[in-house]
């Protein structure tokens, strides 16, 4: 992405809350609901083999950008796009 969106997304971005990675789960709603997962072949943040392995385990259709980042709704917006038409064009 440009440089000076990446600099505004850092200086605005907040810290993740503790509350959000320790609240338990009460139902894994991808057993139940058709899944879709996007993976970032460059996300330094959730290891790409760790997001393949989460969505082989929801059993969802998959598809892989291999230089998108893990603001890849900001850096490779149209590859998001893509996948959500697919998703909707599916559950028709």
């Amino acid at each position: 992405m440009p440089a000076p969106t990446a600099a505004i997304m850092a200086a605005t971005q907040r810290p993740v809350s503790t509350f959000a990675l320790e609240e338990k789960a009460t139902k894994a709603a991808w057993k139940d609901i058709r899944s879709y997962a996007l993976i970032a072949g460059k996300d330094y943040n959730i290891p790409p083999k760790a997001q393949q392995w989460m969505a082989e385990r929801a059993d969802a259709r998959t598809v892989t950008v291999k230089g998108a980042s893990h603001a890849v709704s900001v850096s490779e917006p149209a590859a998001v796009t893509d996948l959500i038409r697919r998703a909707t064009r599916d559950v028709r």
